[in-house]
């Protein structure tokens, strides 16, 4: 028997804490939802601590529109507390550990800062068992959310109204034309994805930058008294409400291993144990892993898709989601509901559809499309706070160096290095062609020279750095790289980058010699120290052993080794 047809407003794709407040907002407007769920896939929203800071990093950074961010938030969860007749948000002290003279000094800059100040509290000496020969800071309007417990009420209110199905969501079930949406049954005015990391593969939306991060954090039980404060020093100790603790929690951009790994516990437990005078003894309850659904430029994607009216994504809120979700959710459902603006630095329409140039005939990028596109934001980044500083290690036929230029301009310098002549007139006259070679030095030698030729002044300053390998397009294919100069250039590379700066990487194992390329620069990428660099290795364009690859390294900041 034909199942009857279900009409309804929204059609939501994912029931974390993305999909869950959202839906709960379009409830609250009137709206007729369903929520699809494949209870069996991961979920960043179950294993996460849902710590709630609003004053994060080294340098004390407070949160973008903190004034309206956290009054939503904590407003959100006492609403949701009184309907669910459960505690959920669980209000604690911070003590966040200062490492250095330097760090103390800036924790008393930014107390005295009117913007800060509901946010920082006093600088104490010392704490009983905690490891702080620089003194602590004491955070304010700081705790942690029970997202387990509320996401399982949000379930059940779900299932109570009929509007909640568990199962898996294949993307070429879905049928779309002007009018709306179908999936299975149900016809809906609009589909909304929420599921988190997993969406950076979404037919729709594998455009967006996503830069999604596994983390793991363990659950412990420990017969010691320690403080009632969360502790942050690195590494975190969150004390729960039923007596037991949450530490965490590891960082790494590589999704080949999604399971709970053994040396993310070893590196964890290590960590916790630099907390305290006497290590405390921890009994281990249960490791987790997960993967926040991080954006390249630290801002949700939130809209419709620029070509598909009733099809849209809210997702990308990374490791703040219990604080920004809340804010998210409400302004998108406003939008949904009375068709007021999406919050500017959420809306996708920030990120530029693919044109036909950079776009296969399956609709999905080009791999130098892909790089370009998610390299954009960086740049944009970058030249939004000031001059870009940029390398093309590679000229070729100038298709990177024209992308940076185009986007550099007036805003900073681009060097761009071959060791053909060849490649560097066409580089040239292609930069002349479209009136961006103003700002760009042309050098013709090999790549691992660079140090050579690069200013002295921009060593630690490069925020950009392009390597595509292999040998010149429509030229002589017996002149490649090589992978003796190409480490060579990528250990000089290492020397020019800037915190937060990139080093873009495209492979062609393809090729003669290119294999055994690829695999050096692999083996390269393994020995980076992991403390102080992040390895991104991007799923291949295709399937075959033969596919490039695509590589990138994040050199990190002190900020983000301290969150």
């Amino acid at each position: 028997m034909c199942e009857a047809i279900k009409y309804i407003d929204t059609l939501i794709i994912g029931q974390g804490l993305a999909g869950s407040l959202l839906g709960y907002q379009l409830i609250k407007l009137g709206q007729n939802i369903t929520i699809v769920c494949d209870e069996h896939s991961p979920s960043a929203s179950r294993v996460a601590a849902g710590l709630f800071n609003p004053v994060t990093g080294q340098r004390m950074v407070l949160q973008e529109q903190a004034e309206h961010i956290i009054p939503t938030a904590r407003q959100c969860y006492q609403t949701l507390e009184r309907e669910l007749g459960q505690t959920l948000f669980h209000e604690k002290t911070m003590l966040r550990i200062f490492k250095h003279e330097k760090e103390q000094k800036n924790f008393e800059k930014r107390r005295q800062d009117s913007a800060y100040a509901p946010y920082l509290d006093k600088q104490i000496d010392s704490a009983e068992s905690i490891l702080a020969p620089y003194g602590l800071g004491e955070q304010m309007q700081t705790g942690y959310l029970d997202t387990n417990a509320l996401l399982d009420s949000l379930r059940d209110n779900f299932i109570e109204q009929q509007s909640y199905i568990s199962a898996h969501f294949e993307y070429s079930d879905l049928k779309h034309s002007e009018h709306g949406i179908e999936w299975k049954n149900i016809h809906a005015k609009r589909i909304i994805f929420c599921q988190g990391f997993m969406d950076k593969d979404n037919p729709w939306f594998n455009y967006l930058p996503f830069q999604p991060a596994k983390g793991e954090i363990l659950t412990l039980k420990s017969s010691t008294t320690l403080p009632e404060e969360i502790i942050n020093g690195g590494k975190w100790l969150l004390p729960l409400h039923d007596g037991r603790y949450k530490t965490g929690a590891t960082y790494s951009h590589d999704l080949s291993h999604l399971d709970p790994m053994p040396e993310a516990k070893t590196e964890l437990l290590n960590g916790l144990q630099k907390l305290f005078d006497d290590a405390p003894h921890f009994d281990l309850v249960v490791q987790q892993a997960g993967v926040r659904p991080n954006t390249l430029d630290k801002h949700p994607f939130i809209g419709f898709h620029p070509k598909h009216s009733h099809i849209a994504i809210f997702n990308g809120f990374g490791s703040k989601g219990s604080m920004l979700i809340p804010h998210y959710a409400q302004a998108f459902a406003q939008h949904l509901e009375h068709n007021t603006a999406i919050p500017r630095e959420a809306d996708i329409s920030r990120i530029k559809l693919p044109t036909n140039k950079t776009a296969t005939p399956t609709g999905r990028l080009s791999l130098t499309g892909r790089v370009h596109q998610m390299l954009l934001p960086h740049i944009l980044s970058v030249c939004k706070q000031g001059d870009c500083i940029a390398i093309d290690a590679t000229a070729g036929n100038g298709h990177d160096s024209l992308f940076l230029a185009h986007q550099i301009k007036s805003r900073g310098q681009l060097f761009a290095f071959d060791i053909q002549q060849q490649a560097i007139n066409n580089t040239e006259k292609r930069l002349n062609e479209a009136g961006v070679a103003d700002n760009t030095t042309l050098i013709c030698c090999g790549h691992e020279q660079m140090l050579e030729h690069i200013p002295n002044t921009f060593l630690g300053k490069v925020n950009l750095i392009v390597f595509n390998l292999g040998y010149l397009p429509r030229a002589e294919k017996t002149v490649i790289t090589q992978k003796e100069t190409t480490i060579q250039a990528l250990d000089a590379a290492i020397q020019l980058i800037a915190p937060l700066g990139r080093i873009s990487i495209l492979a062609y194992p393809g090729h003669a010699g290119g294999d055994q390329e690829t695999y050096a620069v692999n083996t390269w990428l393994e020995k980076l120290p992991k403390h102080r660099y992040s390895v991104i290795k991007h799923d291949p364009l295709h399937g075959s052993a033969n596919s490039p690859q695509w590589f990138e390294v994040v050199r990190q900041s002190q900020a983000a080794l301290s969150e």
